[in-house]
């Protein structure tokens, strides 16, 4: 791993959680936009960012408050759960996906703080790949029908 890939992975997640700790209580169509760049910018590392070994036995954990974020009516969301199978939609919630990314990458972020760097870049990529990446592109997909009515209305 080298300086610049550690470096974007880091700035990415700080640059998404700077948005979510905004605590906004109405996403207008911008802070939508401002979301999807982030998000897909934070995914694109985080897919490219090499595997890291962990020299601890155990996973470290940190705990990390939720900052506070409502979608409202935007909120619920249909999905396919397998596209493999022929299973019926299944409700979908935009800020559970928001936060639980949030809350995994913010976790990374907060081990790099305390020293633990090597600890925090094999979680944040253990997590992407194990947890966040579906919550992602269910987002990022969810985000962009909010956008695309958006647009077609210009």
């Amino acid at each position: 791993m080298d300086y610049l890939q550690k470096s974007l992975i880091l700035e990415m997640a700080k640059g998404y959680c700077y948005l979510i700790e905004k605590e906004l209580t109405t996403w207008e169509d911008c802070d939508f936009e401002e979301l999807l760049t982030r998000l897909s910018a934070l995914y694109m590392e985080a897919l490219r960012f090499p595997t890291v070994d962990s020299e601890s036995e155990t996973i470290l954990r940190v705990e990390v408050k939720l900052p506070n974020i409502s979608f409202g009516e935007k909120d619920s969301y249909q999905k396919v759960y397998d596209p493999y199978t022929n299973d019926s939609l299944v409700e979908g919630s935009l800020s559970d996906d928001i936060l639980d990314i949030y809350k995994d990458v913010k976790e990374g972020l907060m081990l790099y703080e305390k020293g633990e760097e090597l600890e925090a870049l094999w979680q944040l990529k253990f997590s992407f790949h194990s947890h966040w990446i579906t919550h992602a592109l269910d987002a990022m997909k969810t985000i962009q029908s909010l956008l695309r009515e958006h647009y077609l209305t210009l």
